[in-house]
């Protein structure tokens, strides 16, 4: 009978210790993962707010991989997996190599203002451009007015390529860019005595039938917006000048600095 007993407390204390030991190792596993999850919390807040704008614009492939990463890093996030089997469906249904893609032309509204030797001037037009924000290289194009103030206006037509070399955010980039503007003239002053002299003639301000400047332009790009600081070069001169009146020259040279800014729809 004791033999028995003795039996018995042996696999009653064995059983204790073997539980003892489990809810330990639960413990210690249950410790573990709060402390992973304190350590990626931030990161995988920061993917799911990533992933939930890439599928806001229908980017299933950028979002897939955001979603991957959560689902790697916490396998039991239910939304995540949720979120990554509707992208796989939608893969499935566009195709592998054609997915949803953003539209590659934009249409904006742009406008601007430059100052430099003395002289002021504002833009307004219609900006085209072509290549999503996300691209490495986009391209734009426009027509729009410029008016020179005291000289005359221009309808001007420039062209540029824009390097987005620096993402800012998930929806902009800070760019580089160059390119070139032509300049037709539609009306210009005569001047007689502005500068504090009293000429024999009037002094035609605009020079012939138009110009061709270069630009250089900084910036910050998004979807639907495009804001940028500029520097503009005249090739040809802007001004009828006449080297016997410095004031002239100095007043009215071809370097501008401005900032614009585009509206795209």
């Amino acid at each position: 009978m004791m033999r028995k007993l003795f039996i018995v407390g042996a696999l009653l204390l064995g059983a204790m210790s073997v539980q003892a030991q489990d809810n330990a190792a639960v413990v210690k596993t249950e410790k573990s993962t709060v402390k992973l999850s304190d350590k990626l919390l931030k990161k995988c807040e920061a993917l799911m707010k990533d992933a939930q704008w890439y599928l806001k614009h229908k980017e299933f492939g950028k979002a897939k991989e955001k979603l991957a990463e959560i689902v790697a890093i916490n396998p039991k996030d239910v939304q995540a997996k949720v979120l990554l089997e509707q992208c796989e469906q939608n893969t499935v249904q566009y195709g592998e190599s054609a997915e949803k893609k953003p539209n590659k032309w934009s249409l904006g509204i742009s406008g601007g203002a430059d100052f430099l030797s003395g002289n002021f001037g504002v833009h307004f037009g219609l900006t085209a451009r072509y290549g999503h924000y996300t691209d490495l290289v986009n391209a734009t194009g426009g027509v729009e007015y410029q008016l020179h103030q005291g000289i005359g206006g221009q309808i001007i037509v420039p062209l540029m390529a824009k390097f987005n070399v620096l993402k800012v955010t998930e929806a902009s980039r800070f760019y580089v860019g160059a390119g070139v503007e032509g300049g037709i003239n539609i009306y210009s002053r005569e001047i007689g005595d502005e500068v504090g002299f009293i000429y024999s003639e009037a002094i035609k301000m605009m020079k012939g039938s138009g110009t061709v400047a270069g630009l250089v332009q900084v910036g910050v790009t998004g979807r639907h917006f495009d804001v940028g600081v500029y520097y503009r070069h005249y090739f040809t001169d802007l001004v009828e000048k006449n080297i016997s009146i410095s004031e002239i020259n100095e007043k009215y040279g071809n370097d501008r600095i401005g900032v614009s800014a585009t509206y795209y729809f």
